[in-house]
């Protein structure tokens, strides 16, 4: 099994504890425990969850730490990023405060950056930390998109 699939199969475990176990996730999915199971075992190389499975169980731990899980592994994989709008985005809101976000996120992506470096090697837990406030900004850039596709026609 490729590093990369042996991924997808840590991170599936790991969508499956966030939504609070094999009990849990098997009354979210169409699949019992044993199927989620061998989904995410070593010893089945070739089962992984269906797409459907996945988001069912990425939207009930979408609140959860280290969301998406499976699927944001899925879009590293193929070289693109998750980005997740925000709850209550209004689409045809504040354009302009929504502009002022990016930059404020931004920034908060380059503090963290420069503050990481300056203390020397860094740590799993400080780039898992800077990788937060990357899909913080994701998101903010994900808002002003939508809100500028909402205007398309407007003009």
């Amino acid at each position: 099994m490729t590093p990369a699939l042996r991924h997808l199969k840590h991170r599936t475990r790991m969508l499956i504890e966030a939504v609070g176990g094999l009990d849990a996730a098997a009354t979210y999915t169409r699949i019992g425990k044993s199927d989620l199971q061998r989904c995410y075992s070593f010893e089945h190389p070739d089962r992984f969850l269906a797409i459907d499975v996945a988001v069912d169980l990425e939207r009930v731990a979408a609140d959860r730490e280290g969301a998406p899980h499976l699927i944001g592994a899925v879009c590293d994989m193929i070289g693109g990023a998750f980005a997740a709008l925000p709850a209550g985005v209004p689409c045809d809101g504040d354009l302009i405060g929504s502009v002022g976000s990016v930059a404020r996120e931004a920034a908060d992506v380059t503090q963290a950056i420069c503050a990481a470096i300056a203390d020397g090697p860094m740590s799993e837990a400080r780039i898992d930390a800077i990788r937060i406030e990357i899909a913080q900004a994701h998101a903010a850039l994900a808002v002003v998109d939508l809100q500028l596709q909402m205007r398309r026609g407007r003009a």
